[in-house]
């Protein structure tokens, strides 16, 4: 019995199979990341490409399978001689290649640093992205992270099951919008929503707060006749127009004869529109205010690639329900989701997340090249010093 099992698993046939169904397999991984990358961008490319294919556990058993196989031959055809020298090398080099490519896959990790010249970091962004979610009671606390690679093709459900303090918790996945954008739908039981046009990934994109409501815009709260957040740029709809206070001064340009000005912090100012505000980096404008309507997301159009990836959870705490929408993606740190449930808070994020390095590294000088007659670059050098 085990020398029929040793007879198959370093037989050439296997190998001349497994060879097969892995090229197979890498040539639609390739396919998969090309046409999702034409639609969606070279993210959800990379991410397809990931889920269907590279992090599969048929593809891992294909890679094992090869190795052991690749082992084996070598002793079974005595390749320890000197004639046999150029096949025994050819063969600890496919088993190197299967070793590192483990290590990777189990023990590292890949990132990018960002930094700018003349500054340090010791920050990596992962190139992986993650659903982490936090509860607790500020007393004790209940911490999850699961590694997603979200794709428009297909994504497998995950649930997280739990008790915190007595009282079950569920969350679980509901669904994945690529370039997601939000439309507002008429709905007679439904809210007033301030619309603000802002920065997206993609361009200009319009953002919706309901009433009651904050947002997050980049690091920037941005409540909408809510005062839970104290350090949030607040938005008042009166008897006699919308109103803003802001902890900080803002910064304005009017579009209709480009004057510039600044808003005292603390106090109360009509908002405008057509009037571009500026705080720090975070730039928007007052679109519209509408009634009676409802948030949905919806996948946006080819053409349109202004929208977010975003993932969406459904989370149940004893009685109560809520469904949680998260933007992110690859590449960047997004802000956490927060809210409360039952008493508890609940924090949630999904995207990047940073590792921190044991040692900094200094970029020096950056080098840019660039073809003769274009400003196509040619090459990149960066001079870096690490301490």
């Amino acid at each position: 019995m085990l020398q029929s099992i040793k007879n198959i698993l370093f037989s050439t046939r296997l190998t001349a199979i497994l060879l097969l169904v892995f090229a197979v397999a890498i040539g639609w991984a390739t396919i998969l990341e090309n046409n999702y990358k034409a639609v969606y961008g070279n993210n959800l490319g990379v991410a397809t490409a990931k889920a269907m294919i590279f992090n599969t556990r048929w593809f891992e058993l294909i890679i094992f399978l090869l190795g052991i196989n690749l082992i084996g031959n070598i002793f079974r055809y005595k390749m320890f001689r000197k004639e046999k020298l150029a096949i025994l090398t050819f063969h600890i080099s496919l088993i190197l290649i299967v070793v590192g490519a483990a290590v990777t896959r189990y023990v590292s990790f890949e990132g990018s640093m960002h930094i700018r010249e003349g500054e340090t970091s010791s920050t990596i962004v992962s190139d992986d992205t993650f659903f982490r979610f936090k509860v607790d009671d500020k007393n004790i606390q209940y911490t999850a992270e699961q590694k997603l690679f979200l794709n428009p093709l297909y994504n497998k459900p995950f649930e997280f099951n739990f008790d915190f303090e007595g009282k079950p918790i569920t969350v679980k996945y509901k669904d994945f919008i690529p370039n997601s954008i939000d439309t507002l739908i008429d709905d007679p039981q439904g809210k007033t929503i301030i619309e603000l046009v802002t920065v997206g990934q993609g361009g200009r994109v319009s953002r919706f707060i309901e009433s009651g409501q904050t947002k997050f815009f980049g690091n920037l709260p941005i409540a909408f006749n809510h005062n839970a957040v104290p350090e949030a740029i607040k938005i008042m709809a009166t008897d006699t127009g919308l109103f803003v206070k802001s902890p900080y001064e803002l910064q304005y340009l009017s579009m209709d004869d480009q004057s510039t000005g600044a808003l005292k912090a603390d106090t109360m100012h009509l908002l405008l529109n057509r009037r571009l505000y500026s705080i720090g980096n975070v730039q928007l404008v007052y679109k519209n205010l509408h009634e009676k309507v409802r948030i949905e997301k919806v996948e946006a159009p080819q053409e349109n690639q202004n929208g977010e990836d975003a993932l969406v959870v459904d989370v149940t705490c004893g009685n109560s329900a809520k469904e949680v929408t998260m933007f992110g993606g690859k590449g960047y740190v997004s802000n956490s989701t927060l809210f409360q449930l039952e008493g508890l808070n609940f924090s949630m994020v999904y995207g990047s997340k940073e590792y921190v390095t044991p040692f900094l590294v200094r970029l020096n000088d950056f080098k840019l090249e660039r073809y003769p007659g274009s400003n196509s670059p040619s090459s990149y050098e960066s001079e870096v010093t690490m301490m």
